[in-house]
């Protein structure tokens, strides 16, 4: 959940727009995750949204650091500032009774938690540990042989040759918004 700060109400007008505002978004919510619907995989796998809860927060059993997603993305000053300013457009519209507009903002808001999410999996600021040797290792072995090549050359200038839970991007497209 997302929460607009209020940094000030100085007069009972002010009390009765804030009033107006939250009722107005109280009739619809914005989440971002991997839907059910949104959940496949090949038979035999885990989910999407499983792999993602166990990512988060990690499995001591299987030696899996936790790697939080969503609600760090969502709650980095940056993009907070950033959902906090959409929310406030899309409170405006609410207020004036414009509901094909205020949807259109809520997606906006949606699109903009989505994309925060997606790119926190290669966002510096997500701190995330590095893959163990051993999964950098079976992760090369899984690339056809030129992807290998290419890997190990860039690993060889001093790069990196791999990006903890990116191997097909499949997790990470999974993760979208839904206005309700």
């Amino acid at each position: 959940m997302i929460k607009v700060a209020i940094e000030k109400i100085s007069t009972p007008s002010d009390e009765k727009l804030l009033e107006e505002i939250l009722k107005g978004l109280e009739k619809h919510s914005v989440y971002v995750g991997i839907p059910e619907d949104n959940a496949g995989r090949k038979a035999g796998e885990m989910n999407n949204p499983t792999l993602l809860y166990i990512h988060s927060h990690g499995s001591p059993v299987k030696n899996i650091p936790a790697r939080p997603v969503i609600e760090p993305a969502i709650e980095d000053k940056e993009n907070k500032n950033k959902l906090n300013s959409l929310f406030l457009k899309a409170a405006l519209e609410g207020i004036k009774g414009n509901e094909q507009n205020l949807l259109k903002q809520l997606g906006r808001i949606g699109k903009a938690a989505q994309n925060m999410c997606r790119d926190w999996f290669t966002n510096p600021k997500n701190g995330w540990p590095p893959n163990q040797p051993a999964t950098v290792k079976g992760k090369l072995r899984k690339m056809s042989k030129s992807k290998r090549a290419a890997a190990m050359a860039v690993y060889k200038q001093g790069g990196s040759i791999d990006s903890p839970l990116i191997d097909t991007g499949e997790l990470r497209k999974s993760i979208i918004y839904v206005v309700k």
